[in-house]
């Protein structure tokens, strides 16, 4: 019976094994997704909050890095939600 990650992994027609010349780059926190696709594994390291907020600031704010007023409580949320990953 094929796992949950097996039938993601044919649905999104991503190729699998070493012989493709295809390259994708895929974020997961399940490992399970990783060994189904043979992929190559870079764990990432955790950044420290004030990190998180910087990076999560830059490419969602751009030059002001600072989130409009309205903005910010759903662009805390977010954050919390990458759980310290630089993603």
């Amino acid at each position: 019976r094929a796992s949950r990650e097996e039938n993601l992994i044919d649905e999104l027609g991503l190729p699998t094994g070493g012989n493709s010349q295809c390259k994708i780059v895929v974020t997961t926190r399940s490992k399970d997704v990783c060994r189904n696709m043979r992929a190559h594994v870079y764990e990432m390291q955790l950044v420290s909050d004030e990190e998180s907020w910087e990076l999560f600031s830059f490419h969602a704010f751009h030059e002001q890095r600072i989130p409009p007023p309205y903005l910010e409580e759903i662009a805390r949320e977010i954050q919390r939600e990458c759980a310290k990953l630089p993603l």
